[in-house]
């Protein structure tokens, strides 16, 4: 589906997701450095978005979403989402020097050093998160129709 065409979708999820193919295809293809601005602000909310529901902030920073971590956090802030950049800020602290390492080999082995001598470090914060305190899909949905001439075809 063309860029044009997921801005005809009445539909705000169906759009989201179709969106998230889109970016997600050029983030494979070509790197994060290769989506501007408005494409990091949806890459980095639809991941951890997707991350944290489909297993914790424990899975979250185990898998390469968790490489963008400080990105998500500044994505957060550009839609408003100020209760959960709360929470992901309060996650990224449990981490050495307070935030997470961008290598995902050396903040696995991190992660796993906090797992190890606490199995449950991330559950009241992903307690939090799960009362979506923001409703990050409405936000980035409003985010991403402000913006809808940055984003690209592959």
């Amino acid at each position: 589906m063309q860029i044009s065409e997921i801005f005809e979708l009445t539909d705000p999820s169906k759009l989201l997701g179709e969106l998230s193919t889109i970016i997600f295809q050029r983030y494979q293809q070509r790197g994060f450095a290769d989506l501007n601005e408005p494409e990091r602000v949806f890459h980095c909310i639809w991941w951890l978005e997707t991350e944290v529901n489909n297993g914790g902030f424990d899975q979250y920073f185990f898998n390469s979403a968790g490489n963008h971590a400080r990105e998500t956090s500044v994505a957060l802030n550009a839609i408003g989402a100020l209760q959960t950049v709360g929470i992901l800020q309060q996650a990224m602290g449990k981490f050495a020097e307070g935030v997470p390492p961008e290598d995902r080999d050396e903040r696995q082995i991190q992660l796993l050093d906090l797992t190890d001598n606490d199995e449950n470090a991330f559950e009241e914060l992903d307690n939090e998160f799960y009362k979506y305190k923001d409703d990050l899909g409405g936000l980035l949905y409003t985010y991403v129709m402000a913006h809808k001439r940055d984003y690209r075809n592959l």
